[in-house]
């Protein structure tokens, strides 16, 4: 990851010399002629000492710059000087930084919900209200990332259901991750219209909801699975009725690391129903002092609310801290690039920087040997003998980021002005 840091304060451009009297061209046949001698704006110095000995072609001009002390105003530079400009480079340096970041993380959680399909469900009204419950459960959008299947009981015509578990022990709707898996759930449940079931075998749903954790768990050993019994009748008509017996199951399923929760619908046997859920380790999910089991007796609101509560739960969320190194990019504002001539070499003294602003005019700089020497309106290389770049001054630095709309001008092709 990179973390860009943006901020222009400036505009910096280079201007390159061109033209007839452009003063490289005549140092290119050995014809340079000194710089202007002062700066416009107050009283210039005497001249500068001739060119130097041509990097380029020719030999040294005549004459020099005229050194700036204290003046104000622009360069006054021959006519062939800042006649065409490029956008100059700012120099950006790369900073290695430490940051912490917060990671919270949700652990998966499984819930196999085992469903009450019996006659007494579509009779009292409540398979309809139950259906569109588990719909706006799997579909809320906190649900995601829960792994769950579903199940249906008592067997209909044809279908496997035995007390020992066996038959309810692989769901109806396998096991899957929501919100993806939300598709497969309401298919299942909208190919029912009608809850017919005969009887209300607890013991043998219990059974087969709590196995399919247990043989989860065994697979999945960082997944934590739950089994969900959702009634709204008593046991009866061929599997156990004896509540020591089926809340035995609960207990046993506890002692293997299953939760169980228990939730009734109006006409469930809350008393059986409350020890299931206290035997298999859920927590109190109703706000009766009588009451442990999850009573949704009032509609598919309740229901609703139960199964958000029994996810809320279940669901474990860790926070933890990572540190980590990133690249911090910063523009050095004050801190130009030497700017590329083409094919032509560098010529560290016909080099200028000039400023500018819409409302106050140009003010020029003057060139001082190092960092040591600054003065006011002062800029440096970086490198005296092989210098990679032009650098303001403190001083300078702050009067570019002073002035409004600042611009800043790279001038070449000028004898350098210095600064006495």
């Amino acid at each position: 990851m990179r973390i860009h840091l943006a901020t222009a304060v400036v505009t910096a451009s280079l201007v390159l010399g061109c033209g007839s009297s452009d003063p490289i061209m005549e140092r290119d046949n050995g014809n340079g002629k000194g710089g202007a001698g002062s700066a416009s704006g107050g009283s210039g110095g005497a001249g500068g000492a001739g060119g130097a000995a041509g990097d380029w072609f020719g030999p040294g001009g005549q004459g020099g710059a005229t050194p700036i002390g204290g003046t104000d105003g622009g360069l006054d530079l021959d006519a062939g000087c800042g006649t065409s400009s490029v956008e100059a480079e700012q120099i950006v340096i790369e900073n290695e930084i430490i940051i912490e970041e917060m990671i919270t993380e949700v652990q998966p959680v499984a819930m196999y919900v085992m469903l009450d399909q019996s006659m007494s469900m579509q009779n009292k009204g409540l398979w309809d209200p139950a259906k569109l419950a588990l719909k706006a459960f799997i579909d809320d959008a906190s649900s995601a990332g829960v792994d769950l299947a579903l199940d249906y009981f008592p067997p209909l015509f044809g279908e496997v259901g035995e007390c020992t578990g066996a038959g309810y022990s692989d769901p109806a709707v396998p096991i899957g991750r929501l919100p993806d898996h939300a598709t497969s759930i309401h298919s299942s449940l909208d190919a029912l219209p009608t809850a017919s079931g005969f009887g209300t075998p607890i013991e043998g749903a219990l059974r087969g909801a709590t196995q399919f954790c247990q043989t989860f768990q065994a697979a999945n050993p960082m997944e934590k699975c739950i089994a969900v019994l959702v009634t709204d009748g008593v046991p009866e008509l061929g599997c156990s009725e004896d509540y020591a017996v089926i809340t035995q199951i609960a207990t046993d399923a506890q002692a293997a690391g299953v939760m169980t929760f228990a939730v009734g619908l109006a006409g469930a046997d809350f008393a059986l129903l409350d020890m299931i859920a206290m035997a298999g380790g859920a927590e109190d999910c109703s706000d009766a002092a009588d009451r442990f089991a999850c009573d949704v007796s009032g509609g598919a609101a309740q229901l609703v609310d139960a199964l958000n509560s029994i996810r809320d739960v279940v669901t474990t969320t860790t926070t933890r801290t990572e540190i980590m190194t990133v690249i911090e990019e910063t523009p050095l504002e004050c801190e130009w690039a030497i700017p590329e001539e083409g094919d032509r070499q560098f010529d560290k003294m016909l080099v200028n920087v000039e400023l500018s602003s819409p409302g106050g005019g140009e003010v020029a700089f003057g060139n001082v040997p190092s960092e040591g020497d600054c003065a006011a309106r002062g800029w440096y290389y970086d490198d005296l003998d092989a210098p990679t770049r032009i650098i303001a001054c403190e001083a300078t630095c702050d009067l570019i980021q002073s002035t409004p709309q600042a611009k800043v001008d790279i001038l070449l092709g000028c004898e350098t002005v210095p600064i006495e």
